[in-house]
């Protein structure tokens, strides 16, 4: 559900936040923390752990700009949950929650390589749902999510300074 508090640059965070969509199946996954290049230190598979991600920077590919934001995107595959939140520069935020109806992954075990698609939707204030597509992609060393849908091209790129494994609430 996408809750803006400002509008003023409201066309760009709903953008990034739609994208935010990632999804996995099993393969062997690392990683407890660390940078885009993570740190191996567990062999539970990667696409089915909780894994929350973090970015500082996207890219308008359309206006060829960067922009600054502060966004945390939490996947849960077996509790077919994605969770987003971000914060413009401005101090503009939106957030939402993602239900994973399917995903596909080939990331490796330390997600230097392969890519995650997500495909869901959002539930809107009014009770409709929207289609959502979310994808990660190992690229050029580091970790990119962009607007997964097969039928557009992405215009917007988030870039990702870190992720985490999160551990499951009891």
């Amino acid at each position: 559900m996408l809750m803006p508090l400002r509008t003023t640059r409201i066309p760009y965070l709903s953008i990034v936040v739609l994208f935010l969509f990632i999804a996995c199946k099993a393969t062997q996954s690392s990683g407890t923390s660390g940078t885009a290049k993570g740190t191996v230190t567990t062999t539970i598979p990667a696409c089915q752990q909780i894994i929350r991600y973090y970015s500082q920077k996207f890219r308008d590919v359309q206006n060829a700009r960067d922009m600054t934001m502060n966004a945390v995107i939490t996947i849960d595959p077996l509790a077919k949950n994605i969770n987003t939140s971000a914060e413009m520069e401005g101090g503009e935020k939106a957030g939402f929650d993602m239900t994973i109806e399917h995903f596909d992954c080939t990331l490796n075990a330390d997600l230097t390589a392969g890519e995650a698609l997500y495909t869901g939707h959002i539930r809107q204030q009014d009770g409709s749902s929207t289609k959502a597509y979310l994808k990660l992609e190992a690229k050029d060393g580091g970790l990119v999510m962009s607007n997964g849908d097969p039928e557009k091209t992405s215009d917007m790129l988030m870039y990702i300074s870190k992720w985490e494994i999160v551990k499951p609430q009891p």
